[in-house]
């Protein structure tokens, strides 16, 4: 009889001591999924901002027609027009000085100039092509890119694009650059546009730019009229 309650007595004690490893690898589990909870909570996507507040700026002597936003300069330069984030950014000399600003340079010119000029690497009119073509003849320059999104196409007013987003270094900083050729097939005009942001700013600059790239209209310049004596 002794030995029956001992024997009962030790399967009490290990019942108990079951029950309560499963309680303690029950709480352990609660919490460790409250803690992954925490960290796998997931990030509140925001809305890219809407850019509205864009004046219109027109350069006729390159056949350049664009809208900017109302605290952003531009100017025109002997390939085209620069558009810059602060009027500072206007006159860097070099791309370690962007610090958080950006800027944009809209290189216009004929469809049929451009296919002169480079002869037969001339690849198409396409867009894309043109793109490439772009940044080839850049690469030959010396620049280095590291490509992040392949050419996406786009409209705009009737005229035809592509771009596409690159990374290249530039002494101490890296940038990301928003590449795009647009291409009046009308007028047979087209416009090659880069951006440049240093990568950490890149990001807060992109809708900006692409709110700016989406104003942008091409046509060849038109001719002074002349003047009596």
């Amino acid at each position: 009889m002794t030995q029956l309650s001992n024997r009962n007595i030790i399967l009490i004690l290990l019942l108990i001591f079951l029950l309560m490893i499963a309680l303690l690898l029950g709480v352990r589990n609660q919490t460790w999924q409250q803690i992954t909870a925490l960290w796998q909570k997931p990030t509140p996507t925001t809305e890219p901002p809407q850019i509205t507040d864009l004046l219109p700026q027109t350069y006729n002597e390159h056949g350049v027609s664009v809208a900017i936003p109302a605290d952003w300069v531009s100017q025109s330069v002997i390939i085209g027009v620069t558009i810059a984030s602060s009027e500072a950014t206007l006159d860097i000399t070099s791309f370690d000085q962007l610090q958080q600003e950006g800027v944009m340079v809209i290189i216009p010119g004929e469809i049929d100039v451009l296919k002169f000029q480079v002869g037969a690497a001339f690849p198409s009119e396409d867009p894309v092509d043109l793109l490439n073509l772009y940044i080839d003849l850049l690469k030959k320059e010396g620049q280095e890119y590291l490509w992040i999104v392949p050419p996406e196409r786009f409209t705009i007013d009737h005229q035809q694009g592509a771009k596409t987003i690159v990374q290249s270094r530039d002494g101490n900083v890296t940038l990301e650059i928003l590449m795009a050729t647009i291409v009046n097939p009308d007028s047979r005009y087209l416009a090659f546009v880069s951006t440049a942001a240093i990568q950490d700013n890149a990001a807060a600059l992109r809708p900006t730019f692409e709110a700016i790239l989406n104003t942008i209209h091409v046509d060849p310049p038109q001719s002074a009229p002349n003047q009596s004596p």
